[in-house]
This record gives structure tokens, sequence and C-alpha cells, in this order.
């Protein structure tokens, strides 16, 4: 289990303060602590369990991607739909074998092993509760609400050690969260909203996002979630 970040910050420079106002502050730290905590054993708890799946990608108010499936630890598979223009999109399946994938485009296979450029850009597809426990250790601020059936955790990023999003860059952030919502106790929905800062180091000619959201919805699912065709298995490399 990781460290909550918040922790790490605060620790030195509360070393120098009085005893008596430690005490009082030290609360904080603790308090956010076990909320860390409580949603890393929510995630645990979910990452032994089948879903299908709906995702939604957008980078400035433009859909990037839709894709639909199902998920599971040892095996996941997706449709995935791109929008090229107004009038036409690029769709594909892909399906996710532990360190294995494979993709269907256009009638022809193809496979490969991770790392690998397509499961960066595909995340977090592949593993969608190790990526959520990856963020939180990055949160400056993590809250949990309840009201009747319906849990809220929300986790409030100020800025990233490194982070790399689909191929976007990200450190300092205006205004950059993480929601999980359950209903009854099962999981709804995951929802990253970004709005982060233009790095320094990125050309003013060089395009970079205002805003960018990815939703997660999430249903149980009972079925086996389907298998990697025989033909699938000796499909050419990825390059």
């Amino acid at each position: 289990m990781g460290t909550f970040r918040p922790i790490k910050k605060w620790f030195i420079p509360l070393i120098a303060i009085i005893t008596g106002t430690l005490v009082g502050l030290s609360f904080f730290p603790s308090h956010q602590e076990h909320k860390y905590n409580e949603w890393l054993e929510e995630l645990e708890a979910f990452n032994k369990r089948s879903f299908t799946i709906e995702t939604e990608y957008r980078k400035d108010r433009e859909t990037v991607s839709y894709s639909s499936g199902y998920w599971s630890a040892n095996r996941s598979t997706y449709h995935v739909t791109t929008p090229v223009s107004n009038d036409s999109i690029f769709e594909f399946d892909v399906f996710f074998e532990k360190e294995h994938f494979f993709t269907l485009a256009g009638g022809e296979w193809r496979q490969g092993e991770a790392p690998h450029r397509i499961i960066k850009e595909l995340t977090p597809l592949d593993d969608f509760f190790s990526w959520g426990k990856l963020l939180l250790k990055e949160a400056d601020k993590i809250e949990k609400k309840v009201k009747e059936t319906k849990t809220l955790y929300k986790a409030t990023f100020h800025s990233f050690d490194h982070m790399d999003f689909r191929g976007v860059t990200l450190n300092e952030q205006s205004q950059t969260t993480l929601i999980m919502t359950l209903e009854g106790g099962q999981l709804h929905s995951l929802n990253f909203e970004v709005k982060p800062i233009r790095p320094v180091g990125i050309d003013v000619l060089q395009s970079y996002p205002e805003t960018m959201t990815y939703h997660i919805q999430f249903s149980p699912n009972d079925k086996q979630v389907p298998v990697v065709p025989e033909k699938a298995l000796n499909s050419p490399l990825l390059e």
C-alpha cells in the first residue's frame, strides 16, 4: 500500500511546529489518510469482480473516443470508436489478457505485449483499478460523502509529480478531480476531470488541452467475458 502524498508533504513542516499545535494539526493528515485507505479498500474489492463498461474521453469538449465492453482482472474486451470527422469514424476491438493484448481493425488481427504505446494510448481500459490507485497517491485532498444509498469519493489534485495521460503531460493543475460514485454499495462510475495548467516547457505552437474528461460507467456483469478468438493467437506483432 502506498503513502498518501500529503503525509509526506506536511511531515517536515510539522516537525518544526510546537508540540501543542502539532497535536491539533496532525488530525487532518490522519483523517485524510483514513479516507485514502478506505478508497483503496473499495478499489481492491471491486478488482475481484466483473463489470460491463462504457467510457467516454473528451478533450476540450470534443469527444476523442467511446468504448464499451467487459472488464475482469484476468481478461477484458472492448469495442472502441473514435470520431475522425463529422461524418466518419475509426473503430476497432481490443482484448486484454494480463500482459498481452490483441486488436481487430479492418478485419485484421494484431497482437502485442506490455509495455506498449497502444496500452498507453488506451489507458485505463486495461486496468481501471490499478490506474485509480496510482492516481490517488498523487492526491492533495480526499473527501468522502454518504447520503442515503449513495457514496461519493472525491480526490483533488493541485499537481502531479509525473503523469502522462494518453499522451498529455500533466504537471500543475488548475482544478482536477477524480470522483468515484457508489450506489447501494455497487460501483457506478469513475470520473477524471482535468483542468491542467500548461507546462512551461511546451512550445507555444504545440497544442495543449484546456480540459479533459474521462468518464467510466460500471454495471455488474454475471456473464463470461468473451475470450480471444484462436485465429488471433498467431497474428502478427504490432510495432
